[in-house]
């Protein structure tokens, strides 16, 4: 929640540091993921345009449909994040994934198809604001910064699965069956997830606003809490700023890597 802030008093949390791995590798292991399933979809993408009989046309479309469902996603699983809680959308975004990527082997035309990515790939790419959420906000100040970039490796790290899975088994199973193949870890990282546990920042203040208790451990704006967490973002001058900031230069990475 952005009413949420660091209290100087209040960087130690009260995980141990063996929790604090095991999300850090669940969160990377799921990234991989996303970061698989995305790049298989353009290692496969002449073969299914070829099956499909997508035109020039639509397959350039393909892209843009996927990293619009990303951006969507983002906007319904924020919000979500903070009405439901953390560890509710880590595993619902993966779940989602999982699903429509399963179905993906089932496709038989364009429609179809997009449908299905703008879904699974929207899903995977929230996989990475719920978990680095989840991290932030239960890993001690001084190891937030290495923990994000520890994730962030796992789009490499997929990135190369990806390439290598086409290379050894495409010839055997085809695209489809590699859209099946990505399905398995996904479904083993869901099972290895149940042990996440909420985050003791949001189960604090969710029970600050529902009157539970009276005071947060954790400093926060209560008034600013009780809004639309998208609006939230708008209220505070100095949360506004940030905002922009940081969201102008993601545009600007984001352009320069996709041209």
């Amino acid at each position: 929640m952005s009413g949420h802030s660091e209290s100087p008093t209040s960087t130690k949390s009260g995980r141990s540091k063996w929790y604090i791995i095991y999300l850090t590798a669940v969160a990377l292991a799921g990234w991989t993921m996303a970061s698989f399933d995305f790049n298989l979809f353009t290692l496969t993408l002449p073969l299914t345009s070829k099956a499909l009989h997508f035109t020039v046309a639509e397959s350039g479309m393909l892209a843009g449909i996927i990293y619009l469902g990303q951006f969507v996603s983002v906007l319904i699983f924020g919000p979500l994040m903070d009405r439901l809680g953390r560890k509710l959308m880590f595993q619902l975004t993966l779940l989602v994934s999982a699903i429509f990527t399963g179905f993906t082997a089932l496709v038989q035309n364009f429609v179809q198809f997009a449908i299905l990515r703008f879904i699974s790939d929207g899903s995977a790419f929230a996989e990475l604001p719920t978990g680095l959420t989840l991290i932030t906000e239960e890993a001690k100040a001084k190891l937030r910064g290495i923990l994000y970039g520890f994730v962030q490796g796992g789009w490499p790290l997929g990135v190369f699965l990806a390439s290598a899975v086409y290379v050894l088994l495409v010839s055997y199973i085809g695209w489809r069956g590699l859209y099946l193949v990505g399905l398995l870890p996904l479904v083993v990282i869901i099972i290895a997830r149940r042990w996440v546990k909420e985050t003791e920042r949001f189960t604090d203040l969710k029970n600050a606003l529902t009157g539970k208790q009276q005071t947060t451990k954790y400093k926060a704006n209560l008034e600013l809490a009780k809004h639309f967490p998208l609006k939230q973002l708008f209220i505070d001058k100095t949360i506004r700023r940030q905002l922009i900031a940081v969201n102008l230069a993601w545009a600007l990475y984001t352009f320069s890597f996709v041209t």
